[in-house]
């Protein structure tokens, strides 16, 4: 049974989900897995009809099959409400459960809306993000993050429009700052998940075009080019996929163009603009989060240099050995460097520690001061390289983090001190 879902999974990729071929293999799929669970009718068969029903309902063509899409929906919708009241009492199978049904809602919600059902996708995206509000694991954060995409896609629309007519204040502005903040949260946590296969790297793609909308609401040109430049690039060595990652580099790449060429970059900096200079302390408590001790911080640029090579070397035999430790790692050098004057390289470096810090939002315990210091050393170097917008987002980011990690333990107050 599960061959002929991952048989249909795969041919809606290659010759893309309205295709003949991909409608009869998830016919074929849906049609095995409603006879297994007439045989059982356990949870992990419910999951099967379920998953089944997800890839059929991307088949379905509209406006002319409507009544299946409705159908179809409708019905994948009813077992995931099993599926979600009888995982309750197992927090692990509960957020395993959460994960499933946060990224069917995305295909649920639209469905349901585009057949007229307005209230129940909105019934669908309510449960979902119930549900994924009450789970604790990495499925449940990616299940909150992903849900999330939604309203940050309606707000950028709505703020667009509310730009275009005018009727834009301090209100507003205070708005959208806030909404770009929880873009940021919900692809720091979706970045998470890129090894995981094409569709995920869809998934921060879309989201980073969510961005560069409202970023290019608020003006901020530079960062707006930038997110679609990501998205490009992410999705560059997967488009050969199938016909849905062609379509949307294509639709990414017309976005960019339209910006024709990038803003003006902002005067250069002067000496006196030097950035301040993160606490040796705060990255040594971040040190002792990720598992590093006092001596893997080296006094020197050379030795930091011989470290962070050290590290990809091991990296590249054995992916994710330090994982944490090498993002924090780069943010330590970025801030010699801009201690040394070099604040260009120095924001480069500390914008790529931010980043790949980022794949790990599964792990917060570990990362979180990490992030705040690597975004004080970003913050500080686009300052001094006159880049506003950028070092406010960070700062804005790291402020968030350091709420969170006071909340958890105070003493993090001391230790972070200087960092944000």
């Amino acid at each position: 049974m599960d061959g002929l879902s991952d048989l249909a999974d795969e041919v809606a990729l290659r010759r893309g989900p309205v295709t003949p071929e991909a409608a009869d293999a998830a016919l074929r799929a849906v049609e095995a897995a409603e006879r297994l669970l007439e045989l059982d009718g356990a949870l992990p068969n419910r999951r099967r009809l379920a998953r089944a029903l997800w890839r059929r309902l991307s088949t379905f063509a509209m406006p002319a099959e409507r009544d299946g899409v409705e159908r179809t929906a409708l019905r994948c919708w009813s077992l995931c409400v099993e599926m979600l009241d009888a995982a309750r009492g197992d927090a692990v199978l509960f957020d395993d459960v959460v994960g499933d049904v946060g990224m069917w809602a995305g295909m649920l919600v639209p469905a349901l809306g585009s057949a007229g059902r307005h209230a129940d996708a909105a019934q669908v995206y309510e449960t979902a993000a119930i549900a994924a509000g009450q789970a604790y694991g990495a499925r449940g954060r990616q299940a909150r993050a992903r849900l999330m995409v939604f309203p940050l896609a309606a707000t950028a629309d709505t703020m667009a429009e509310q730009r275009i007519k005018g009727l834009w204040d301090a209100a507003a502005e205070q708005a959208l700052a806030d909404t770009v903040t929880a873009c940021h949260g919900v692809l720091d946590v979706l970045r998470g998940h890129l090894r995981d296969g094409v569709f995920e790297v869809a998934e921060v793609a879309r989201t980073l075009q969510v961005l560069s909308r409202l970023q290019t609401v608020g003006g901020q040109l530079r960062e707006a080019v930038a997110a679609l430049d990501e998205a490009i690039a992410l999705l560059g060595p997967v488009a050969g996929e199938g016909p849905r990652y062609a379509e949307l580099i294509r639709a990414l790449q017309a976005e960019r163009d339209g910006f024709r060429r990038p803003p003006p970059a902002a005067p250069a900096s002067r000496a006196a603009d030097a950035p301040t200079v993160v606490p040796r302390r705060a990255f040594l408590r971040a040190a002792r989060d990720v598992g590093m001790g006092a001596d893997d911080l080296p006094p020197t640029d050379a030795r930091a240099v011989v470290a962070l090579e050290r590290i990809r070397a091991a990296e590249a035999e054995d992916p994710g050995r330090y994982g944490p430790a090498h993002g924090l790692l780069m943010a330590w050098r970025a801030r010699l460097l801009a201690e040394s004057g070099e604040t260009e390289p120095a924001r480069d470096l500390a914008d790529r520690s931010v980043r790949h810090l980022s794949r790990y939002a599964d792990r917060p315990q570990q990362i979180q001061a990490s992030l705040v210091v690597a975004l004080a050393v970003l913050r500080g170097a686009a300052s001094a390289c006159g880049q506003a917008e950028q070092a406010a987002r960070a700062g804005q980011r790291a402020e968030v983090l350091y709420k969170t990690l006071l909340a958890r333990d105070v003493t993090y107050a001391h230790d972070l001190a200087g960092a944000t």
